[in-house]
């Protein structure tokens, strides 16, 4: 059974359907790859501080046991300790990250699968959000949605959203059929 925590952008959109896109499911738990790749996990992830504060504890741990005659064995096995408590601590290390840049967590979830999930989370989420939040409510947005509505239905290729851009198709929304539109 895996489990995650949902978090919501700072600024998130009006719309629930975008406010959903936007989300961030973080799995909770051990994580093989920070454990064994922490070099090069942290910066994927964008943890750039933890990156550098994982640089300057290693290096001064290695450089401190070196200097009290430490063979390399053992320096090795505490540089190897300090990769496997980043594994467990991964996840709060992304939380973490969110939370400096002001995302806000809005709940957690568990499945067997990241989509079961996302849909489990998502069932019980959208219906008690309304279609777009009533201070940007405007009868110019309403008609831009309803225009691209009837484009949706009407048309086999996909609405252009303003812009030029051609709107995505993928994410959460394909695990309910919702991306399978057009």
């Amino acid at each position: 059974m895996k489990s995650f925590t949902v978090f919501e952008p700072p600024a998130a959109p009006a719309d629930r359907l975008d406010r959903a896109e936007a989300m961030v499911f973080v799995k909770e738990g051990f994580s093989w790859s920070a454990a064994f790749l922490t070099p090069f996990w942290l910066p994927m992830n964008g943890l750039w501080i933890e990156l550098l504060v994982y640089l300057a504890l290693v290096g001064g741990l290695e450089a401190v046991l070196h200097t009290l005659g430490i063979n390399q064995g053992a320096i090795s096995t505490l540089i190897l300790a300090v990769h496997i408590i980043i594994g467990f601590e991964a996840d709060t290390l992304r939380r973490w990250k969110l939370a400096r840049a002001g995302w806000r967590m809005v709940g957690s979830v568990a499945g067997s699968r990241l989509v079961d999930c996302e849909r489990r989370f998502f069932e019980a989420w959208l219906p008690q959000q309304p279609l777009v939040t009533p201070d940007s409510f405007t009868t110019s947005r309403f008609a831009a949605q309803s225009d691209v509505a009837l484009q949706s239905t009407s048309s086999a290729v996909p609405p252009v959203a303003p812009g030029g851009r051609r709107e995505r198709r993928s994410g959460w929304r394909s695990a309910f059929g919702i991306g399978s539109r057009g």
